[in-house]
């Protein structure tokens, strides 16, 4: 029984079997718990009950079965008579497919035989044909050949060379097609046929251009691609077209020994350079590109012409070069050192000079021609200063960098032109001129001119279409031109080093110059006027040019130039003022010292001035010359416009700095002279007044109001002689200054940490009535000062004084926690939480 048992607790049972359960094993038979030999015979006898019980099941169940397999077993016998039917009607059709599929074997490939038959004999058809008419060709261009008929003999070439090429050159058509006139192969006789027409139309093509006949010079020109020499006829094209240039060339090289002396004589002559070529385009091109294809004229004209005109543009600028003697003035600059500008404003050289008053012509500040303000104006080198070589005629230099600029510009509009013109399939603006040229014939531009809107589109050069293809188009003609090579020569080593020169010495004499007019309101001085005149002129120039790598240079050198002998100069001044006023400001009260007070105040008021509306000059010169509107008219696309921009917004500095210089020496000329004066208005303006007040004293107070009184006429003395002479801005930050410099002590004094009356230095003493006075005295200063500017910070200074003045107002009551329930209650406390018990402690 163990070993049935355990044979059949190995065999798995279906979960699914109606016997399921029975076949599961009672618990108490596992071996694993089994311990002793009365628990082994229990489970053995349970196992054999177990036993029984699933003989007795499987039993059952394979009585319950043998009905459903018998039932099973009858259906499946009575398919058998269909079974047999479907068997016999699979062979009859067995039998008439097998028929019908050799019939129809059969019937396709003779089908198949028949076709290709046909199509034997439909390209043997083709082929005698095309071998009819390539005799027949080949006859005809021979016999108009002969009889000089180019047009015939066109149509005939045009139809021998659209028969394929393997027809051309089989063996068929090497047999049939050859006769005793043409005994050669039927390819070399087409060929030859073809080198006469190419050799005619050239002759023919050539004397037309030279007698200016335009009906047959334009016949001729067409007829080279459809005879298959659209190369050659390109060379042709270009033949004539750079004999066109050359001619109008050697006129233009000629006038090169004239008129050398008339300003921009040779910037004249490059641009009629690059008008010929322009008018030769614009006729031209279309007419090219509709009988040669997209492009040809770009691949197989334009190099040539390009030759044509580097080779014209580098006589042209070789003579300029030798007769303007560039070379030799390049040197002079560079060996020029600016001693003017290294001693201008220093110490040494300010005592020995002397100042001009505008509309007076006499030297110093009226009165005083000794003054030491009449330094600031022309300081003159020092005796004992080394002597600086001849410089360049400044004029002189000017009018060559000018003529050098505007070539350059005319160069970079020629270029424009040519990425503008030198564009892929598909652009409007081709497509609009070939419908200009449609029905025009090839024109001589040497016999005639265009009309003016032509003439001035010409002019403008037409700005481009802004596409990577025209762009890659262009580059392709320029990148081996010599003049392009020439130019960016020019512009490097000798424009950028003589503007350098040129901004320098402009600048320096500019100083030289420099007339105080100590008579405008507010003061200025004709420096002003004259940098930024200069600087805006220089500017334009350097960016006319459009050239990108001598932008960059000269911008750099601008910014440099600006910031030193402009920026650096005005500031060295006005600490040269300082250093010859400082003895006399140092000196007791007197005569003196308020001379010297006058004519510090008129130096630094002035430059001051200068100072502010160069920053204001600066920007608004940058904002017009980086504007789209103006770059777009000088670079012909956004990424060229754009690094234009990105170098103009570098020069933004030069306006900071101005501003920053102008701060630094506003806040000097204010702590030297009217930061001492305002340490005593507060002590004056106090004198005998205090907040300790009775009702009476109250009454009294606001009867004679005193410190107000003399507030106001203390602070109108100190500031009297600024707002004329003040431009606004300067105004509004020097007032800033004086304002912040009266609150600020006035805090201290009432705090007891600075200078006070009333009970000294622990600070003023306020009774009720006094702390009411003193909120009319600051209000009615904040309300006098903020009167006298625009700026809406001069209230905002007064915001501590105001929550000192709300402090001291406070009943007794309140004494506790004021901080605390301001802050808690949202109020924005200025003042600490020490101050204001400092303040409550000023309370009597």
């Amino acid at each position: 029984m163990a070993g049935k048992s355990n044979g059949y607790h190995s065999r798995p049972v279906s979960p699914s079997s109606p016997s399921s359960s029975l076949l599961t094993l009672p618990p108490s038979t596992d071996p694993c718990t089994l311990t002793t030999p009365a628990e082994v015979r229990r489970a053995l006898e349970e196992l054999e009950v177990h036993s029984a019980r699933v003989d007795e099941a499987l039993d059952a169940a394979i009585r319950s079965s043998t009905r459903r397999v018998q039932q099973s077993q009858e259906r499946i016998a009575s398919f058998a008579p269909q079974i047999d039917l479907l068997t016999e009607e699979a062979q009859v059709l067995q039998l008439r497919l097998v028929e019908a599929a050799l019939t129809s074997d059969r019937i396709s490939g003779a089908v198949r035989v028949l076709d290709e038959e046909r199509r034997r004999i439909r390209v043997a058809s083709e082929w005698v044909t095309w071998t009819q008419d390539l005799k027949g060709s080949l006859a005809s261009l021979n016999s108009a050949v002969e009889q000089g008929d180019w047009e015939t003999a066109t149509r005939h070439a045009q139809k021998a060379m659209t028969i394929p090429i393997e027809v051309i050159e089989s063996e068929f058509a090497m047999r049939v097609v050859p006769t005793t006139e043409q005994p050669l192969a039927p390819a070399q006789t087409l060929l030859e046929l073809r080198t006469v027409l190419l050799r005619v139309f050239t002759q023919k093509f050539q004397q037309a251009a030279e007698n200016k006949d335009e009906a047959e010079a334009s016949k001729f020109f067409k007829m080279f691609p459809l005879v298959g020499w659209r190369n050659e006829g390109l060379a042709a094209y270009c033949t004539f077209a750079r004999g066109m240039i050359r001619e109008k060339g050697k006129v233009i090289i000629e006038a090169t020994g004239r008129g050398a002396n008339t300003p921009l004589h040779h910037a004249h002559l490059l641009t009629a350079l690059f008008e010929q070529l322009a008018l030769l385009i614009d006729t031209h091109q279309a007419v090219v590109d509709r009988h040669y294809g997209k492009g040809n004229f770009a691949a197989g004209v334009m190099p040539g012409l390009q030759e044509e005109c580097d080779y014209i543009g580098n006589r042209i600028i070789e003579s300029w070069i030798e007769k303007t003697s560039i070379g030799r003035r390049l040197d002079e600059a560079r060996a020029f050192t600016f001693h003017f500008l290294a001693n201008l404003g220093s110490s040494n050289t300010a005592g020995k000079s002397s100042a001009r008053i505008a509309g007076t012509g006499k030297p110093g500040v009226p009165g005083r021609p000794g003054t030491p303000v009449g330094g600031f104006n022309r300081p003159s080198t020092p005796s004992n200063a080394p002597e600086e070589p001849q410089a360049p005629d400044g004029r002189e230099v000017d009018r060559l960098l000018t003529e050098l600029a505007t070539m350059a510009a005319r160069w970079a509009t020629y270029q424009r032109f040519l990425r503008g013109r030198l564009e892929v399939e598909g652009s409007a603006q081709t497509h609009a001129i070939e419908r200009d040229t449609e029905d025009s014939e090839l024109k001589d531009y040497r016999r005639g001119s265009v009309d003016s809107r032509r003439r001035e589109s010409l002019a403008s050069m037409v700005a481009p279409d802004d596409t990577n293809e025209a762009a890659v188009g262009a580059e392709k003609v320029l990148e081996g031109s010599t003049l392009r090579s020439k130019m960016d020569t020019l512009l490097e080593e000798m424009y950028c080093p003589l503007e350098r020169w040129y901004l320098r010495s402009s600048l320096e004499k500019a100083h030289r110059i420099d007339t105080a007019d100590l008579t405008a309101r507010p003061l200025t001085s004709s420096i002003l006027d004259d940098a930024f005149f200069l600087l805006r002129a220089t500017l334009t120039r350097i960016l006319s040019t459009a050239h990108l790598g001598s932008i960059s240079s000269s911008l750099r050198t601008f910014r440099t130039i600006a910031d030193e002998d402009y920026v650096q100069i005005l500031v060295r001044r006005m600490e040269t003022t300082w250093r010859n006023v400082g003895g006399a400001m140092a000196g007791p009260d007197g005569p003196r010292k308020e001379t010297a007070s006058r004519e510090m105040r008129t130096q630094f008021v002035l430059y001051l001035n200068v100072l502010s509306i160069s920053a204001t000059y600066a920007e608004r010169i940058l904002g017009d010359l980086s504007s789209e509107s103006h770059l777009s008219t000088l670079f012909s696309t956004p990424t060229e416009q754009v690094q234009v921009s990105s170098r103009l917004s570098e020069l933004s500095a030069l306006p900071n700095r101005l501003r920053s210089a102008l701060r630094t020496e506003l806040e000097h000329l204010f702590t030297h002279l009217s930061k001492p004066r305002l340490r005593s208005l507060l002590t004056e303006a106090y004198r005998d007044v205090s907040y300790s007040l009775s009702e009476e004293e109250f009454q009294e107070a606001e009867y004679q109001d005193v410190f107000f009184r003399r507030f106001t006429r203390i602070f109108d003395h100190l500031l009297a002689n600024f707002r004329e002479v003040f431009t606004e801005t300067n105004f509004e930050m020097y007032f800033a200054l004086c304002v912040e410099h009266v609150v600020r002590p006035w805090e201290r004094m009432l705090l007891g940490t600075g200078p006070g009356t009333g009970s000294g230095a622990g600070g003023m003493r306020f009774t009720e009535l006094g702390a009411l006075r003193f909120d009319k005295d600051w209000r009615s200063v904040a309300k006098y000062l903020s009167d006298q500017t625009s700026s809406a910070e001069v209230r905002d200074k007064f915001a501590r004084l105001q929550q000192i003045a709300y402090v001291l107002s406070l009943d007794e009551d309140d004494d506790e926690g004021i901080y605390e329930s301001g802050a808690s209650s949202g109020f924005s406390w200025r003042l600490s939480a020490s101050e204001v018990r400092a303040v409550r402690a000023l309370r009597v």
